[in-house]
C-alpha cells in the first residue's frame, strides 16, 4: 500500500538532488555569470519550493522563506552529490 508513495518520494528526491547539483555547478562560475547562491535562490526558490496550488497560504508572504531555504541548501550542498545516487541504486 505504501510502496507507490515511497517510490514517488524517492523519485522526487533524485530530481531535487539533480537540480541542486546543477545549481551548485552554476554557482561555481558566479564570477562570470553573476549567479551566486543568493541570486539562484531568488530566481528558483519560489518556483522549486512553492506549496501546492490547493494550499490556503498566501504565496507572496512565503517567497522570502523559499529563498532562504534554497540559499541554505545551496550553501551546504556538497560539490558532487553523485555518491547519493549510487547508494540509492544499491538499496533498490
Amino acid at each position: 500500500m505504501y510502496q507507490p508513495i515511497f517510490s514517488n518520494l524517492c523519485m522526487l528526491q533524485e530530481t531535487m538532488a539533480l537540480v541542486l547539483n546543477h545549481l551548485k555547478k552554476i554557482s561555481f562560475h558566479s564570477d562570470k555569470n553573476k549567479m551566486t547562491t543568493e541570486n539562484l535562490a531568488v530566481c528558483f526558490g519560489p518556483v522549486l519550493l512553492c506549496p501546492s496550488p490547493q494550499s490556503t497560504e498566501d504565496h507572496a508572504l512565503n517567497f522570502k522563506k523559499h529563498i532562504e531555504v534554497l540559499r541554505y541548501l545551496l550553501q551546504i550542498w556538497p560539490e558532487n552529490y553523485g555518491e547519493y545516487f549510487d547508494l540509492l541504486h544499491l538499496l533498490k
